[in-house]
């Protein structure tokens, strides 16, 4: 490097963390569940983190929300080190921006060897996607400072992160994927508006996930059910608020700068730029998809085909393609979070892969985009496939919980005549238990037909309907508002 950019560098890295100078580092206040997760992590391995998800899902925030933590935990200041792809000025000052800034941070800012260090280094990189063989940079870093060196990547491209982690660092990676909020962090971040915590929600949420655990381990439901009953009286007096949460993270879905967006049009407008850049960028670049009309296309069809079943000929005659590139595609959307694609349940794998597929999307907000239907009166036409949405999003995430071990899977249900379904078909070794979603005031007899076909087929030891507001536990299938049920996951 030269003597000026050198300098350049130094100027760029005090001004990135400013915290060497004894500088507050502003963080944002509540913390989501997957943080958490990577504060438990960060002190525990030497692998690399990586923190993966969609664009504008709040990586960035974890990151500086783990800085926070550590400075809290008494690590020296200047042995904390936040590089940022983002930043417009880091990459061109350097060809080696890796490299070149550890040696100006060793030499200018710690004034030893990170090995001479007395206990570890933290060094994080926001967006190392954006680095050139940014992999072939880690490795040398790993070997050279044997265990001194702790580091956390983040990327909006998760194939990149993966495709450099098998080339080189194959072991020595850990990932944590991350993606919109949760409805219970949805809560948490409108409330930390208003500078109101919800521990008391917080603790609710993981003591019935660990008993709805408990009830799949036993095939027993009765303690659960209880416990859920007692806690639903517990917070009438702030389910009206809940349930306003609801109607918003059914319309806004879970990005967090949409959730802290309280005028619609101004969410809208930034939840089509994310989607813009997602299809323009990530999706054209990493698939070398040559034009993106087709693909926008695609994903509006899409829109209007949540919770069916997925038309594959529809979209292929309106899009004017062939079947393969539909498919394709499909799994484009798929690999960049967009979408979810859930297919039948049986216990015959050659029958599963041969059946049809239902469509999910990953964020209500960006279906809703899609679809023209970002706004309040959506709820009145199309609550019944948000309600389905936002479960099968939650069933996947506490089927995650259930099973951290592996990739979670949904599936529906229907009998051969298709003159019954489930919605959802949650597997917890080796037994299979419907969720049927009706998000309706009242149950009717039809209503049931497709649980208790699955019953007579498969026999579970209880079945889950999630409603508007009906809660109970009957012939052994337990009724849970979806507010209720959203707070498992």
């Amino acid at each position: 490097m030269t003597i000026q950019n050198k300098q350049e560098l130094i100027n760029l890295l005090n001004r990135n963390n400013p915290w060497w100078a004894g500088r507050e580092l502003h963080a944002e206040k509540y913390h989501r569940r997957d943080f958490h997760i990577l504060k438990r992590i960060i002190r525990e391995t030497k692998d690399i983190i990586a923190i993966t998800g969609p664009r504008q899902v709040g990586k960035t925030v974890l990151v500086k929300q783990l800085i926070k933590f550590l400075l809290n935990a008494a690590v020296i200041p200047k042995q904390i080190i936040y590089l940022t792809a983002d930043d417009y000025a880091f990459l061109p000052v350097s060809r080696n921006p890796i490299q070149d800034s550890i040696e100006v941070y060793q030499e200018a800012i710690l004034g030893m060897q990170i090995q001479d260090v007395n206990g570890d280094v933290y060094l994080f990189i926001d967006e190392i996607q954006k680095i050139p063989k940014w992999n072939d940079v880690l490795k040398p870093l790993i070997d050279r400072y044997k265990g001194k060196i702790r580091i956390v990547i983040t990327g909006s491209s998760s194939l990149d992160i993966y495709a450099g982690s098998h080339e080189s660092l194959a072991g020595r990676i850990r990932f944590q994927l991350v993606l919109p909020l949760k409805f219970i962090d949805f809560i948490g971040i409108r409330k930390s508006k208003q500078n109101i915590e919800i521990e008391e929600l917080n603790i609710l949420s993981r003591n019935l996930r660990a008993l709805f655990k408990k009830a799949l381990e036993t095939k027993d439901a009765s303690v659960f059910t209880s416990v859920l009953l007692q806690n639903y009286a517990a917070l009438d007096k702030e389910k009206p608020e809940i349930i306003s949460f609801l109607n918003e993270y059914l319309i806004k879905g879970g990005y967090p700068e949409i959730v802290l967006t309280d005028k619609l049009e101004e969410a809208g407008a930034k939840l089509r730029t994310t989607l813009d850049l997602v299809v323009a960028s990530d999706i054209q670049r990493l698939f070398e998809v040559r034009g993106t009309f087709q693909m926008k296309q695609l994903l509006r069809i899409l829109s209007g085909q949540i919770t069916k079943y997925l038309n594959v000929e529809q979209a292929r005659t309106l899009i004017g393609v062939d079947e393969a590139t539909v498919k394709r595609y499909l799994s484009h959307l798929q690999k960049v979070f967009l979408i979810h694609l859930s297919e039948e349940y049986s216990r015959n794998i050659l029958k599963k892969s041969r059946r049809q597929r239902k469509l999910y999307f990953q964020d209500l907000g960006l279906r809703n985009i899609l679809a023209d239907k970002f706004y309040k009166q959506a709820l009145q036409t199309d609550a019944g496939e948000l309600a389905e949405m936002a479960a099968f999003e939650h069933a996947l995430r506490l089927k995650f919980n259930l099973d951290p071990a592996s990739s979670p899977i949904l599936n529906y249900w229907a009998d051969k005549y298709r003159t019954k379904e489930v919605d959802i078909v949650l597997e917890h070794k080796g037994v299979a238990y419907p969720i049927e979603i009706k998000y309706r005031e009242q149950l009717r007899d039809v209503d049931f037909k497709g649980i208790n076909g699955f019953v007579q087929e498969y026999k579970p030891p209880f079945s889950i309907m999630v409603t508007k507001d009906i809660i109970n536990f009957r012939d052994n299938i337990i009724f849970i508002p979806l507010w209720m049920f959203l707070l498992l996951a």
